[in-house]
């Protein structure tokens, strides 16, 4: 018998497991769990395609419930095992075991997670936090152990948010948010000026690509 992550419910699925109690979705492996979620989004980008593809205005009409798949899938470009294994590289991040590999994994999903929440408070001016709300929700379901992760994630996002908020005379304006990544990869700040520049360069990338794709959508 398998246990909700949740509210702690036996499920004897032996597959794709559903809390009776709750509704919590969940999987047994690991390897269950990326069949669903390579399956899932491969479907989200085919539906991201068809959008695209039959609108006719400048903008392109995206209800509140396709934002948040369209937000997981964007970010989910940047942690599958191939992009890991490229920005390990750009960042010359040793992988040797699974462990490591894990580890960059859940911090730049982190990481991702914050930049996507800043970027819809900066564009979505009217109504960024009904969409967060709605793009939290979504991702939690994701997620093995809730309560761990979204407790994980806020402590993240609260250091993140601090190092913004910084105004010392940096080279880069993301530099101590790319210290506060260093200091969670590593355990302890890594003296290596070309990480830092590299993690800065991925943020920028990552923001700009994300406001051009928010920029394209007129939510509905």
């Amino acid at each position: 018998m398998n246990k909700c992550p949740k509210c702690k419910n036996e499920c004897s699925s032996d597959e794709e497991c559903k809390c009776k109690n709750c509704g919590e979705l969940f999987w047994r492996t690991k390897e269950l769990f990326e069949k669903h979620h390579k399956e899932y989004l491969d479907r989200v980008k085919k539906q991201k395609q068809e959008v695209t593809n039959t609108s006719n205005s400048e903008k392109i009409k995206v209800t509140k419930i396709m934002l948040p798949k369209l937000l997981y899938c964007y970010l989910s470009e940047f942690i599958t095992e191939d992009a890991l294994k490229q920005i390990a590289g750009k960042f010359n991040y040793k992988i040797k075991d699974s462990n490591d590999i894990n580890k960059l994994q859940e911090e730049l999903f982190a990481l991702g997670m914050w930049l996507i929440t800043i970027c819809c408070v900066h564009i979505f001016k009217d109504k960024p936090y009904e969409y967060l709300d709605i793009f939290h929700d979504f991702v939690r379901h994701k997620e093995s152990k809730y309560e761990d992760w979204i407790k994980s994630l806020s402590q993240k996002y609260l250091e993140y948010a601090e190092a913004l908020k910084t105004k010392d005379d940096l080279p880069n304006p993301w530099w101590k948010v790319a210290k506060i990544f260093n200091k969670r990869l590593f355990g302890e700040v890594k003296k290596d000026f070309y990480f830092q520049v590299a993690v800065c360069d991925f943020i920028r990338l990552f923001t700009n690509g994300l406001g051009e794709e928010l920029n394209k959508y007129d939510i509905e």
